[in-house]
């Protein structure tokens, strides 16, 4: 379509064609405004929204942002956790008041630590170096007389390490979480481990441009820790071998999206001991786990039993030197970012090959993450008395109570569901539990007091200190095992401050923290077009994981548990194999070159479908029941509310990122990149091609579309 064509199309639209008139009331307030103004400035009206919505939506954001130096990516919600950033700094900077909590003094001295850089710079590694000796030391720093290899155990290197970098484990990941198939019960779990780089890099080798960028990285730090930049380049090689090797035995994330798979391995102590006799677990359980815990006896789930089996062999081709090498080195990337400035500045060298900044991030930012991490129900205490709106917790909970009920409705009315899974989806979906803003008990001086109350922490030293917090949080997390499980257990709900919303298989809810109820998601003054097409399409979406490919695995209870007659599922394994085909057939042709991956994508993919659905459909409901037309966005008087919805919906996925950055998320992410999430969502929504007067067969209203929910 010509560029005059283009033009006269977007500007002749006809609200009378579309699903929902408008009024000619002008909405003036500055949250409108600024809402209008951030549509008319990202939207390219030169591009067809017939032929590619995404840059017609977004196309002159994608080509008039600059992104910042010391970011990987920039648009609306990186714009949103930048502000966010912002106001988690005037909480951290506030000076304390007579009578301020002691949660409060241990957050602010925190972040006090962090910010004296000079102090931390003037310690150096020393502290640290410390910690490894009392670990058995690093051999790249010693010579080979100086360690008794004959009585080096990989086992008690475990143990002394996990006492000060608190991580469950070196070569796995050993810790605690509720029991797939009773959600009311908690037990321990043995899985394979996350590595220093992500495992589908490594196996690529040091042709990998980060991987080359990772063993540098390996190198400098030794080196700033004392070792012969000479002598140690052979040792971190086979370092690296090593770590290469675990990658290539562990399960890649195509195959780890059925959690049936996973429970068949429950084992008692003695099973496991038996069954993978490399590691006496009985012996490391005992030193990992605080002595409140001992007495615990119950079965373990190993989650990757082949993993297991195979690291075992893994481990016995490399000596004990290369062994430990590789376990000290892991302990102190665990812990870099409490380290002294020039440390950081060789991490920072790997991150610019990683994601491709070029510029460190302001102090501040650095240890607003690393409290914010640590003491978060401290920080959101002080952050939802001091930014919430409480107005906005309201009309978000009506949205979400909406959209669950619509769900229902959704549900009764697939043609390729029988009726008895449709009773029980709908009773599933009927139970979704709300969490909007924040749970109730985060509000209480006495509950977060309470919480805090054991809590003991270094007010000296920086490094000290996060080592006395991850042990605090570590501890908290044991004790789950002997402590009364509670189902939506606030202490462990998602941070206030945080950016994003979630579902919970186990505890099948929906959290919406407090930071996402603002603008572009959200706000209370804006019409409900612009709502529901923004944080609605979000609610949907989070609602619709309770019955993607993974949240359709558990039951109304949160448990594990097949709840679906057989054609039906044979059904919905046939309606998601659509999306991963549709999805693993985008292309990005102007960066990466790469395809998205529509496997380990399914899950965000059907839920962005089924969110945009719901949303719409919710939207309907309520206009209907409106006495008067919604007033108009300034500026925009030739779009309709329902044009505008669609907008809105794209408009928070509006992105610009770097392409090292965009690479890494197709490879690691299990969402697809904002271009092909709004794509893929108006390419299937049915609605869109009588909304935007779009010909059947346009690029984005093709004749087949992909439908789960």
């Amino acid at each position: 379509m010509q560029k005059a064509l283009v033009l006269f199309f977007i500007l002749g639209l006809q609200r009378e064609n579309t699903n929902a008139k408008c009024g000619t009331v002008i909405c003036k307030s500055n949250i409108c405004y600024e809402t209008a103004n951030r549509i008319l400035q990202y939207m390219n009206p030169e591009v067809s929204p017939c032929e590619d919505f995404y840059k017609f939506a977004c196309g002159r954001f994608i080509k008039n942002s600059i992104i910042p130096n010391d970011q990987d990516t920039i648009g609306p919600t990186e714009t949103l956790r930048k502000t966010v950033d912002t106001q988690v700094r005037a909480v951290l900077e506030e000076p304390l008041k007579p009578g301020s909590p002691k949660f409060e003094r241990d957050l602010k001295i925190l972040y006090r630590l962090c910010m004296d850089e000079k102090r931390i710079n003037a310690r150096g590694v020393f502290p640290f170096l410390q910690l490894l000796e009392e670990a058995g030391g690093w051999p790249v720093l010693k010579k080979n007389h100086e360690i008794d290899w004959r009585s080096w155990s990989l086992l008690k290197t475990e143990i002394l390490l996990d006492r000060f970098i608190h991580s469950g484990g070196i070569f796995f990941q050993l810790g605690v979480s509720k029991d797939f198939k009773n959600s009311t019960a908690i037990g321990l779990y043995i899985d394979q481990p996350s590595l220093g780089l992500d495992s589908e890099l490594l196996v690529n080798g040091l042709s990998e441009p980060t991987v080359a960028a990772y063993y540098k990285f390996m190198v400098n730090i030794a080196v700033l820790f004392g070792a012969s930049r000479i002598h140690v380049t052979g040792d971190i090689a086979d370092c690296l071998s090593l770590e290469m090797d675990i990658a290539r035995i562990m399960t890649p994330q195509e195959k780890r999206r059925d959690f049936g798979r996973f429970y068949k391995n429950k084992f008692t102590i003695e099973q496991l001991n038996a069954m993978v006799p490399w590691m006496n677990w009985t012996r490391l359980l005992h030193g990992i786990m605080p002595e409140s815990v001992h007495e615990f006896t119950d079965e373990i789930l190993v989650v990757e039993m082949d993993y297991l089996v195979k690291l075992g062999n893994l481990l016995n081709n490399y000596p004990k030197k290369v062994i430990a090498n590789y376990m000290m080195w892991r302990a102190v990337n665990k812990l870099v970012d409490a380290l002294s400035a020039d440390v950081g500045k060789k991490k920072f060298e790997f991150e610019t090959v990683l994601w491709g900044i070029t510029e460190r991030k302001h102090r501040w930012e650095h240890c607003v993450y690393m409290v914010s991490t640590r003491l978060n129900l401290a920080l959101g205490f002080l952050y939802v008395k001091k930014y919430f709106n409480h107005q906005s917790k309201q009309k978000a909970s009506d949205i979400a109570h909406r959209i669950r009920q619509q769900m229902l409705q959704e549900i009764d009315e697939l043609e390729w569901m029988d009726q008895s899974t449709k009773i029980y989806a709908q009773q599933k979906a009927a139970a979704v539990v709300k969490s909007i803003g924040y749970p109730e008990e985060l509000a209480s001086l006495e509950e977060v007091n309470r919480f805090y109350a054991t809590m003991q922490m270094n007010t000296d030293n920086f490094l000290e200190a996060i080592i006395d917090v991850n042990g605090f949080n570590n501890l908290y997390s044991w004790e789950k095992l002997i402590k009364p499980v509670m189902k939506h257990d606030w202490r462990d709900s998602v941070d206030a401050f945080t950016v994003n919303a979630y579902y919970d298989h186990q505890g099948n809810s929906i959290e919406f923290p407090a930071a996402i109820l603002q603008p572009p998601f959200f706000h209370a003054e804006l019409p409900w077009y612009v709502n529901f097409g923004s944080v609605g399409s979000v609610i949907g979406h989070e609602i619709t994981h309770g019955f993607d490919d993974q949240g359709s695995q558990f039951n109304i209870l949160g448990n594990l548990e097949s709840w679906w007659e057989n054609k039906s599922l044979e059904m919905f394994n046939h309606q998601k194999q659509c999306m991963i085909n549709q999805y693993s057939a985008f292309n990005d042709t102007t960066q990466t070159m790469m395809t998205v991956n529509g496997v380990i994508s399914q899950g965000e993919n059907i839920a962005d479908n089924g969110g945009l659905k719901l949303a719409w459909k919710s939207y309907e409901k309520i206009l209907a029941e409106l006495p008067h037309p919604e007033p108009e966005l300034p500026g925009l008087k030739n779009f309709s509310p329902a044009q505008l919805f669609l907008l809105s919906m794209a408009n928070i996925w509006c992105s610009k990122t770097r392409t090292e950055t965009l690479k890494l998320n197709i490879i690691t992410g299990t969402h697809a990149p904002d271009e092909f999430r709004v794509k893929g969502m108006i390419m299937n929504f049915n609605e869109f091609g009588k909304i935007f007067q779009c010909t059947p067969g346009t690029p984005m209203n093709p004749i087949k579309k992909c439908h789960v929910w």
